[in-house]
């Protein structure tokens, strides 16, 4: 028997917390990585995937005002 809609919401949330905290983690770490080597293309691109990855996930649990924040910080 799944449990009622609500309570996969709550599970739903909890997994969005728990992968963003490790997507900000990376962030944190590609963030002090690109203080020494601004130009490395290996890093810009974990930035750009962490960010699309949290972008998509917020979309996901209907965090739409981020997303749209977000997106306007691609351009």
């Amino acid at each position: 028997m799944s449990p009622p809609p609500e309570d996969r919401g709550g599970e739903l949330r909890a997994l969005f917390f728990e992968s963003a905290n490790e997507l900000l983690q990376s962030l944190n770490e590609a963030g002090l990585e690109l203080e020494s080597r601004p130009a490395d293309e290996g890093v810009i691109r974990r930035v750009r995937r962490a960010v699309h990855t949290l972008k998509g996930d917020s979309a996901a649990c209907g965090f739409h005002m981020r997303v749209a924040q977000t997106s306007r910080s691609w351009s």
